[in-house]
């Protein structure tokens, strides 16, 4: 096998893979958003676009060098626009199904319980992109 097609087993490199497909799956949403009518919508939509495009740098930038400033950028992004954005509001919601209900309707049919469990999804790939290069950034020898 040529050094080329070798798979990088490197935590930097499989938390950046995960940051882009986290970041790039809201791509389409963010841009409908950005084209609706309502402007709190809109704006929501340009901010959203602006943060991707800022942690796809970041990531793809200073990420990959190492650099704790980029690793810390990225905690902001997920910590002050993912998860409010994505996650909280499923938390002040009240909640009238079970759990076991609420998965087989994210599963069989598209709306809000799917959304929902896309989100979760989303912001948990995004913490696990952030705690898998822990030792690489801080804890270098």
């Amino acid at each position: 096998m040529t050094s080329a097609m070798k798979i990088r087993h490197d935590p930097v490199f499989v938390s950046s893979l995960l940051f882009t497909i986290a970041l790039l799956f809201r791509v389409p949403e963010c841009l409908s958003n950005a084209a609706y009518k309502d402007a709190l919508l809109q704006a929501v939509g340009f901010a959203s676009l602006a943060n991707i495009l800022v942690g796809l740098v970041v990531v793809w930038t200073g990420f990959v060098r190492r650099y704790r400033w980029a690793w810390l950028v990225m905690f902001i992004i997920v910590s002050v626009w993912a998860f409010p954005l994505l996650v909280l509001p499923i938390l002040h919601g009240k909640i009238d199904v079970t759990f076991v209900e609420w998965l087989a309707e994210a599963w069989h049919w598209p709306g809000s319980a799917r959304i929902y469990g896309e989100n979760i999804v989303l912001v948990s790939i995004m913490v696990v992109a952030l705690l898998l290069p822990l030792k690489s950034f801080f804890w270098k020898p």
